[in-house]
This record gives C-alpha cells, sequence and structure tokens, in this order.
C-alpha cells in the first residue's frame, strides 16, 4: 500500500467568462467551485472558506 499524505487544502480565485470564480480543493481531494458576478463576493466567501478551513489569510492588497 503505498504511503499518501493528504494534500493541504487550497482556496483559489479565478476570473472565467466574466465571473470570478472561487476553487476550494478539500483535504480528501473533493473540489468545489462557486461563479460571483462581482469580485469582492467572490473574495469575501473565499475568505471564510479559507477561514473555516484554518488556512492563513492573505495579506491586503
Amino acid at each position: 500500500m503505498a504511503d499518501t499524505k493528504p494534500s493541504p487544502p487550497t482556496v483559489e480565485i479565478s476570473q472565467s467568462l466574466g465571473e470570478w470564480v472561487v476553487a476550494i480543493v478539500t483535504t480528501d481531494g473533493n473540489t468545489y467551485s462557486r461563479a460571483f458576478e462581482r469580485e469582492s463576493d467572490a473574495v469575501a466567501f473565499a475568505v471564510d472558506q479559507r477561514l473555516h478551513l484554518g488556512l492563513q489569510l492573505p495579506p491586503p492588497d
């Protein structure tokens, strides 16, 4: 049996087709995404998800 170490969760924001997409990858490899019309909504959602997953927040711009 291979020794598989779970990957750390990630939360990323990207822009696609005029929408802002938040992609979340959990430690077990499941991927979820949610699209927003406004960047500010996507950023707020991503911050909440990072806090929920125990990740550090990126520094403010």
